[in-house]
């Protein structure tokens, strides 16, 4: 309790701090074109949520998000078991996996523009960009697993199936989940910068394209705040889906155990 009211105590100063340097410097500039006070820009935030048109772009956005980075995670799932299993599948995938993640992001954008529909473009952008790095995060969790724990599992004569549900995958999760978490606020990013340079429709890009074209700085750092709030409700959602894979574990695990005491 008192760890939670520190760390909740740390996160407020932090806040309060930043808005402070942010208000002294609006001041010190005085000039809403280039730097609006935070009141100003709180004050468009909560004119934004009236707005039809912000909400049919959340919801762009949010759907180009989910759409891009489970795609990512599929694939990038299924190389990396295949790459764990077949150590020669794993020097097979390097080469297109390291030119994926050498290739800078702004060359990626600009291929996709050529190539893709604007609606397509952010998709894909984040595909090219985040699947080598799940792949990595997702291959590392697999080979430092605690092996040890699968074998005397083996040993008791516990089937495949059960130790990978019940074991492997809840290792992998706990492993996974900070490198997941940060991949998944990067994709977030990726996918407004890819919706800006394309000029995707419903999107918070190209609502802060038109914010930045029409020099409204106090509307497009709103909308930054919007794509924040909306990276941090992503997060606690990926947070409840981890709890509630793990407690389904847990509770599998547990019926199976009472299940063989009593038929023992």
């Amino acid at each position: 309790m008192k760890k939670s009211l520190k760390n909740g105590l740390a996160i407020v100063v932090s806040v309060s701090l930043i808005i402070l340097i942010w208000f002294a410097v609006a001041v010190r500039i005085d000039s809403e074109l280039i730097i609006p006070t935070p009141s100003l820009v709180l004050k468009n935030v909560f004119m934004a949520f009236f707005e039809a048109s912000v909400w049919r772009a959340v919801f762009g956005t949010l759907g180009r998000v989910a759409v891009s980075f489970l795609i990512s995670f599929a694939v990038a799932l299924l190389f990396a078991i295949a790459a764990n299993r077949f150590k020669y599948l794993e020097k097979a995938f390097y080469p297109l996996v390291a030119a994926m993640r050498a290739t800078p992001t702004m060359s990626v954008i600009l291929l996709c523009l050529i190539w893709l529909k604007p609606s397509k473009s952010p998709v894909a952008v984040s595909f090219i960009v985040v699947f080598p790095m799940l792949y990595s995060a997702i291959l590392n969790a697999l080979k430092n697993r605690n092996k040890s724990i699968e074998e005397m599992a083996k040993s008791y004569g516990v089937g495949r199936v059960k130790i990978f549900f019940g074991i492997t995958v809840r290792e992998v999760i706990d492993g996974l989940f900070s490198d997941f978490i940060t991949i998944l606020a990067f994709n977030v990013k990726l996918t407004v910068a890819g919706e800006s340079l394309a000029n995707t429709r419903q999107s918070i890009g190209r609502e802060m394209s038109v914010a930045n074209v029409n020099f409204e700085t106090a509307r497009l750092l709103a909308l930054t705040v919007i794509a924040i709030l909306l990276s941090i409700i992503i997060e606690i959602v990926a947070k409840l889906i981890r709890y509630a894979i793990i407690r389904g574990i847990n509770e599998y695990n547990r019926k199976k155990t009472i299940k063989a005491l009593s038929l023992g």
